[in-house]
Order: C-alpha cells, then sequence, then structure tokens
C-alpha cells in the first residue's frame, strides 16, 4: 500500500515517480508493479582479507536466481553494503571488482564498491563513453551470446551498439591466464581497434579475426571495447 500511495502521490504532483524497492527477504509482485528500480542482495557474509570473494560466494546460478534481472526492472547490486569496514577498504579493489563482475555479466548496477570507490567510478566513466543508456544498446548475456573462450571458467556478456561492442570477460577460476575468447557469433563484421576501455590497453595486435587473446587476472574482469568498421 505504501508504494502504491507514493506512486499516486507523484502523479498527482505531476511529477514521474522514480521508486527503489528493496526487497532483500524475497520479490514480492504487488509490491515491486509500483517500482522504477530493484535494490539488491545487501550481502554481509565475510570477514578477514583471506575470506572468500564475492565469486566464491555467488555461483552463477545462485545469483541469476536471487538477483539476476528477470523481474523486468533494473536491479541496483548493493554489493556488501554491510560488510565489516577492513574488507575492501584502503588499496584493494580485488573484492569490490569482485562484485562488480557478476554485476557486468548480469547487466546489474553495482550501487556501491565496497571501500573502493574508485573502481565503480572508472566503469561509471567507461559506461558512460561507450553511451550506455542509449537506446539502442542491446545486452546479450552469457550464456546466451555463444561467445566462447580458451577456459569454460570464463565467461562474458556482451553490450552491443551498431558502430562498437563492450566485451566484459570475467574470471571465475582460481588464477590468472591469457584467455582466447571467440565472438564469431555476434556476427560483428570488420572490426576496426580492440582495446581495454578501462586501462587504455591497445589489443588490436592480438585481435585475430572474431578472436581476441588477453591476460585477466582471478576473480576479475575487462572492459573490452571493439570499435567497428562503417
Amino acid at each position: 500500500k505504501l508504494q502504491k500511495r507514493l506512486a499516486i502521490i507523484s502523479h498527482q504532483q505531476g511529477v514521474p515517480p522514480f521508486q527503489f524497492v528493496h526487497c532483500t527477504g524475497g520479490i514480492m509482485a504487488p509490491v515491486v508493479s509500483f517500482a522504477q528500480c530493484i535494490l539488491a542482495k545487501e550481502y554481509p557474509g565475510m570477514k578477514g582479507s583471506k575470506s572468500p570473494d564475492f565469486i566464491d560466494l555467488w555461483s552463477l546460478d545462485r545469483y541469476q536466481t536471487e538477483v539476476g534481472n528477470q523481474f523486468g526492472l533494473p536491479v541496483a547490486d548493493l554489493i556488501g553494503a554491510h560488510t565489516e569496514p577492513d574488507i575492501g577498504s584502503g588499496s584493494d579493489p580485488a573484492p569490490a571488482r569482485s562484485g562488480i563482475a557478476l554485476c557486468l555479466l548480469h547487466d546489474n548496477i553495482p550501487m556501491n564498491a565496497y571501500g573502493n570507490p574508485f573502481v565503480k567510478w572508472k566503469l561509471d566513466e567507461v559506461k558512460g563513453e561507450f553511451g550506455m543508456a542509449d537506446d539502442n544498446v542491446v545486452f546479450k548475456r552469457y550464456g546466451q551470446n555463444g561467445i566462447t573462450s580458451s577456459d569454460p571458467k570464463v565467461v562474458t556478456s556482451a553490450y552491443i551498439k551498431s558502430d562498437k561492442i563492450l566485451l566484459t570477460p570475467v574470471n571465475r577460476g582460481k588464477k590468472g591466464s591469457f584467455q582466447t575468447l571467440d565472438f564469431t557469433s555476434l556476427d560483428l563484421g570488420p572490426i576496426k581497434s580492440a582495446r581495454d576501455a578501462e586501462t587504455g590497453e591497445n589489443l588490436s595486435n592480438r585481435l585475430k579475426g572474431a578472436k581476441l587473446t588477453f591476460f585477466v587476472k582471478w576473480h576479475d574482469y575487462r572492459l573490452i571495447l571493439l570499435e567497428l568498421r562503417k
């Protein structure tokens, strides 16, 4: 009733409502029907620097089921909002990156950076330059886009526009390694260039047709930008 009343008041004031719903215990259809965004997860379960990170704690099946984006609304992931302050604080970006990696694979929005805001700020910058909010962006999730890797522990989702593609390979394995990504299934046509949109590293010399070889750290991601020839 509260969500319904808030929506009515907004419309009565001539303001389009924008309501977040935080369903910690479960999604309730009558509540979500009046929302524009879901706040998800808020998971507190790590202690000590040697504890598992988010990729250890959340399998892809579990994340897709409990968080995902299957309810027809944008999902904002509260990555470790109530974790202990010593985890992910200071200069260690690894816990934040493991949480953001899950967001990238599922087209979710990381709401905080687990004690390291610089990681999220850079991601926001990359998304802005790509034009992530444009109407012509198509998201294709791992397991549904046909993209393969030399290691099945590396999975990739893709954001696709007419002139460029942002690939988000995530290494769920226990060690960093060089990977060859095959995105022939996307049928992109001639590729002009390839680079890491986060670091600026030029990857064009590692591009062979619709295959790209690169290094990715364990439980980490890359933001690979492919520019297409017009």
